[in-house]
């Protein structure tokens, strides 16, 4: 069973890094590069539509879980 919560605390540090990744450094390249009006056209064209703020919030979101889920791994299993 403490394997079955070590893989899935795994799992969830990896998912959050990867959405951290994409949410502030590939999106922030996106719009460094192409400018802030084309940014807000792309997330405006996303099917699920959002804004900067929702965009910043859901990457704190990820920061925080991964950050959780890391002491988690660190303290009870002494990994990484």
């Amino acid at each position: 069973m403490m394997d079955f919560w070590k893989t899935v605390l795994y799992i969830i540090c990896i998912i959050s890094f990867i959405a951290v990744l994409i949410i502030f450094v590939i999106f922030g390249a996106y719009e460094f590069f192409v400018g802030p009006e084309k940014a807000k056209r792309f997330l405006n064209s996303l099917p699920f539509s959002i804004s900067y703020k929702g965009v910043l919030i859901i990457g704190i979101l990820f920061i925080i879980l991964l950050t959780a889920s890391y002491i988690l791994l660190k303290k009870i299993y002494g990994l990484m």
